[in-house]
């Protein structure tokens, strides 16, 4: 039950809101005012003061674990305004990307000579949004293209339901292709946690399981459960450039970084970004004049957006083929549609 549905039936019981000890009766009960009592630990035994939360003097009267699933549930949905499908750009991760220290991070923006560029800001540092939602983007996309990854996290032996499954995804990554939606990452993902030195991806199986399903509703109102996430790290270190800090992704402990193209990881990010602005109306000339490029550079950049998840994600890691380069993909006189077409001419089967 929604937080509307429930002020509806609120208002047909004619449920008043004791704003005021000193008037009698009260007024109806509003978003805010709703917001604020499900939201309220004083239930729980605990109290709040100012961003900290005590424990009481007093006995719960609501039980913890229902607590708990009510405020996870309010943390998926506090963020429903900047995640409109009417919002031009909006920010994929707001809600549930965190640091390491517990706060999260907000979204934010800047205009600068008529270009905005999204940003999720931290007190101890800044993240430009494009980076870290392609990093996600494509491990999210590598998850779902690998059915034994799908049969450990989903815990499922049976054949014939992962078949299911694995042909659920597959359609699923071309919509995220064409248009990735934040709703899509709050019923996969729990959390994402930021790290000095790593990136911590909670994948919320039951969330999964309701994005594999066929009922297109799933995914918005599947319940929270005590179903522990399953955990995706990635080694990454946070690195100062200008006022922020830029994320750059290594393969694992044992892979040199010196090792991961990053010619070949700005390509990936620009062909994100770019696609992005052809998403929001603009043309492969608006953009190549914004940018001051070349048309047929935009084109051939874009292109990369398509690449298989695999591949992709082995170029985060450094896994590419020796002589695979930023130049080799931009010269290509045209990238083949298929997955498996494209693994053959780029050397990686």
């Amino acid at each position: 039950m929604t937080k509307t549905t429930l002020l509806k039936d609120f208002a047909l019981q004619h449920l008043p809101f004791a704003w005021s000890a000193n008037q009698a009766g009260g007024k109806p009960f509003t978003r805010g005012s709703l917001y604020g009592l499900l939201s309220n630990p004083i239930y729980v035994g605990k109290i709040r003061h100012k961003d900290k939360i005590y424990d009481g003097q007093h006995e719960a009267i609501v039980d913890r674990d229902l607590w708990d699933r009510v405020q996870a549930l309010l943390a998926k949905n506090r963020v429903v305004n900047l995640n409109k499908t009417r919002a031009k750009s909006p920010s994929l991760l707001a809600g549930i990307l965190v640091h390491e220290d517990g706060r999260p991070f907000k979204p934010s923006h800047s205009n600068k000579n008529g270009v905005k560029r999204r940003y999720y800001r931290h007190p101890t540092c800044t993240l430009p949004s494009n980076a870290i939602e392609t990093v996600i983007l494509l491990e999210v996309k590598h998850m779902l293209s690998s059915p034994s990854k799908l049969a450990e996290i989903l815990d499922v032996d049976d054949q014939e339901q992962l078949k299911a499954l694995f042909a659920s995804a597959k359609l699923r990554v071309t919509e995220m292709d064409a248009a990735p939606r934040p709703m899509t990452f709050k019923s996969i993902l729990k959390q994402v946690i930021v790290g000095a030195n790593e990136l911590q991806l909670h994948i919320c199986p039951d969330g999964l399981t309701a994005f594999l399903s066929s009922d297109p509703e799933a995914e918005l109102t599947y319940s929270a459960s005590d179903r522990a996430p399953h955990i995706i790290t990635l080694q990454t270190q946070l690195k100062r450039c200008g006022q922020g800090k830029k994320l750059i992704v290594r393969s694992d402990s044992s892979t040199d970084p010196a090792s991961v193209d990053t010619s070949l990881i700005k390509l990936i990010g620009r062909a994100h970004m770019w696609f992005d602005q052809m998403k929001t109306g603009s043309s492969f000339k608006e953009i190549a004049e914004k940018e001051k490029v070349d048309e047929r550079l935009v084109a051939r950049t874009i292109r990369c957006t398509f690449l298989a998840p695999d591949i992709t994600s082995a170029i985060l890691r450094g896994q590419e083929p020796s002589d695979l380069s930023s130049q080799k993909l931009l010269r290509l006189p045209s990238m083949p549609t298929e997955w498996d077409a494209q693994r053959d001419l780029l050397g990686f089967n």
